[in-house]
Parts: structure tokens; C-alpha cells; sequence
């Protein structure tokens, strides 16, 4: 889930509940400051190092995935042709960059030349691997082919990154992998002052082309430590606090009905799992693997860390998210199967209560995201859990690129 803890002093009472809503209506609040747990690293839209939401405020995609699906953006039209493998995009006429640049079809162009440029990076998206020309015949309009049809193309387009669009004046000989010289896009914000690990602060872009944003200035100011964030908010230092792991259930549950806060939180936006690396020579067995699935107790997880906020994963998406609502025969938790499934694959439980095969004793590791809230928290639950049917776990917190 993503959650939301505000304090008093803001007019989206969607989000928050204002001590004194008349003021709060009369005098609505033009500047937010929030806290996130990092510094914006690297924003430009064509690597993956920067932090999303500022890209998303920054730069913009020919289309956008909105609550009602596929939303025009920078392109206001398309067409598809050739049994859906030619989309034709009409670019939306007098957009300028946050620099006076003209975004219009051949800027498009130039950000697709940058990353064809770096294009192994981008191969993760089917699309780059399907798209066999673009080109901007005119200053409207850009043309994308495909070696064939590709329904989800439009989505891959909609993804702020790579698909984001900078000014061409910020590349580095007409190309971005080696990074931009300003973070220049034609989104509702740009980066007005920013101190590493410190703060960054944005502004309305006075030359957005949209609706300009009520909220005129966002700052953001990195505290990376849980209950630090919660002080500044009861300080006032800060007005919100809004993000993925940026709240535990604990905090969550003490601000739910405290006067002048809102907490709240999403729909499921995400699944935390617990990845198992094939290749290591333990794991390499499905057994193994299985009977670490059969072993977790996702309820327990669900409602002895989150108290219910976060509901058991027992599939890979939740079923609110598109084409995910389907019926699946989730891992049940059994311990007494993961144990029988272990000593099938000839791994004995030993004097010390740890398994044994071949005079190897059965020991993994878990990594986990230190930045997280509650991934330690998590770790040492399933140590526990695992240790149950034979299986040692070391722990290891590491940060999250590491």
C-alpha cells in the first residue's frame, strides 16, 4: 500500500483532516512540504537511478495511463493502422519545454534517437524490442512502426521512464546515457533549487501548456530515519508525509484517529515478495523452494505486522489491478508439507535442529532493503518461520541499489 499521513494544515481534505476547515477553504495552502528517505539522485528520465515521482512531475510521455486507461498527453490524438503494427500520433501543437524549447515531433524524435542509442538498457520493455522505425514526417506528428502487432505499446509508452521527454537543448551530443545537463521537461514543475541529501524544491512551470497546479511550490526534505519523519510532522516541519514503505502499521494506526492528522492508504499498488534465486545450489531444487512457499504464513504477516492494512499476497498482482482479477490456487501455508518436501530432496533434520544433506548444512541468506520500514521487521519473522522446518536464515540489510 501506499500511505498518506498529513498534518492539519492543508485545503485537500481528501487526504487530510484540517483542525479549522473554513480557514482551511478561504486560504487554501499553495506550498507543501513533505518528506521522503533519500535525495532525488539522478532525475534523468532515461535511467533509472532518480526518484519517479519527481521525474513525474518534471517531464512528461506521448500518452499517460490514467483511472480510465490510456489519457493523451503530449500527443492529443492517435491512429492505428496497418493491422496494429503503424501508430500515428498527432503531437499537441504550442508546447514548450520548461526552457522555452519547443517540444513538438522532431524533439520527440531526438529523445527516441537517445534511447535507441542506449537501447540494450531498455529492453526490459517489449516494445523496444518490437519497434523497427519512428520518424517525424512534420512538426505534428510522429510515427511509430513495428515488426508486429503489440497491444500493451501504448502502456510501454506511458511509462515516465524511459518514455519521458527532455528538452534536447540538456543532451550530451545528442544523446542521455551518460546524463543530461539540466532537468528540462514540459511537466507541470520544474526544479527550482535542490541540496544533496538535504532538500529539492520545486515551482509551477509557468510555461505548462495544461491546467497549472493550485499547489504553487513542493519541497521535498530528505529524512530518512521513520521516527524523525513523524517528529518533524508534529513539529510542523513538514506537512505530509506520502509513499510507499515511508510508514509502519504502528504509525499508521496511532495517527488513524488523531485529531488534526489523516492517515490513509491505497488500494494495492504493490506485492512484496520474497524472491528465490534458482541459481544458488540449494535453491536450484523446486522442492526447496516449495517448501519455503508452504512455509510462509502470510496471514500471520498480515495481521501480526500490518494489522490488517496490508492484505495477504497470495498472488503475484492484487486483483484490482487490470486483467489480475482471476482465480488462482494461492501456496497454502503447511509446514508439515514443507518439511516432507524437504527430507524427499534427502535434507535430515540434524542434532541442532538444522537440516543436513551430503555434510552441508541447509543455510540461506535474506537481503533486505534497509531503507525499508518494516523489511527487517519481515526478515525476522520468516527466520523464525523457516527455522521451524530446518532451515537456518542469516539476515542481511543492505541499501536498496546494492
Amino acid at each position: 500500500m501506499t500511505g498518506i499521513l498529513a498534518g492539519c494544515d492543508t485545503d485537500d481534505t481528501s487526504s487530510v483532516a484540517p483542525n479549522d476547515s473554513s480557514n482551511t477553504t478561504q486560504n487554501p495552502k499553495t506550498e507543501i512540504v513533505f518528506a521522503n528517505y533519500r535525495d532525488l539522485r539522478d532525475p534523468n528520465p532515461h535511467l533509472y537511478q532518480g526518484e519517479m515521482w519527481a521525474q513525474e512531475m518534471i517531464f512528461e510521455t506521448l500518452v499517460s495511463v490514467g483511472e480510465s486507461g490510456i489519457e493523451p498527453c503530449l500527443a492529443e490524438s492517435w491512429e492505428v493502422t496497418d493491422e496494429g503494427k503503424t501508430y500515428t500520433f498527432k503531437i499537441r501543437e504550442e508546447v514548450t519545454f520548461s526552457d522555452g524549447e519547443v517540444c513538438d515531433a522532431n524533439a520527440i524524435k531526438l529523445n527516441f534517437d537517445a534511447l535507441w542509442d542506449n537501447k540494450e538498457r531498455h529492453v526490459w520493455l517489449e516494445s523496444m524490442k518490437l519497434i523497427t522505425s519512428y520518424e517525424a514526417p512534420d512538426a505534428n506528428t510522429f510515427i511509430i512502426k513495428l515488426s508486429a502487432p503489440y497491444y500493451p505499446l501504448l502502456t510501454d509508452l506511458g511509462v515516465t521512464r524511459p518514455f519521458a521527454i527532455c528538452s534536447p537543448k540538456v543532451m550530451k551530443d545528442g544523446t542521455t546515457k551518460d546524463g543530461i545537463t539540466e532537468y528540462i521537461g514540459s511537466g507541470p514543475y520544474v526544479l527550482m533549487d535542490q541540496k544533496t541529501d538535504e532538500y529539492a524544491t520545486f515551482a509551477v512551470n509557468e510555461n505548462y501548456w495544461g491546467e497549472k497546479p493550485k499547489i504553487e511550490k513542493v519541497t521535498m526534505k530528505v529524512i530518512p530515519d521513520n521516527q524523525t519523519r513523524v517528529m518533524a510532522l508534529e513539529k510542523g516541519e513538514i506537512d505530509l508525509i506520502y509513499g510507499a514503505e515511508m510508514l509502519d502499521a504502528d504509525t499508521l494506526q496511532a495517527y488513524a484517529d488523531k485529531e488534526g492528522f489523516t492517515a490513509s492508504t491505497s488500494e494495492p499498488l504493490s506485492t512484496r515478495q520474497v524472491i528465490l534465486n534458482a541459481e544458488n545450489d540449494i535453491l536450484n531444487d523446486i522442492n526447496v523452494r516449495f517448501a519455503l512457499s508452504h512455509a510462509v504464513n502470510k496471514k500471520a504477516i498480515s495481521e501480526g505486522i500490518f494489522y490488517g492494512i496490508e492484505g495477504p499476497a497470495d498472488y503475484l498482482y492484487a486483483k484490482t489491478i487490470p486483467y489480475a482479477d482471476i482465480e488462482l490456487t494461492p501456496y497454502a501455508y503447511d509446514p508439515e508439507k514443507s518439511k516432507a518436501l524437504l527430507e524427499e530432496s534427502g535434507w535430515i533434520m540434524g542434532k541442532n535442529g538444522i537440516r543436513v544433506k551430503d555434510g552441508e548444512q541447509l543455510v540461506l541468506k535474506i537481503l533486505y532493503d534497509n531503507n525499508m520500514v518494516t523489511g527487517k521487521i519481515i526478515s525476522e519473522y520468516l527466520q523464525s518461520e523457516f527455522l521451524n522446518i530446518g532451515v537456518k536464515i542469516e539476515l542481511e540489510g543492505l541499501e536498496r541499489q546494492t
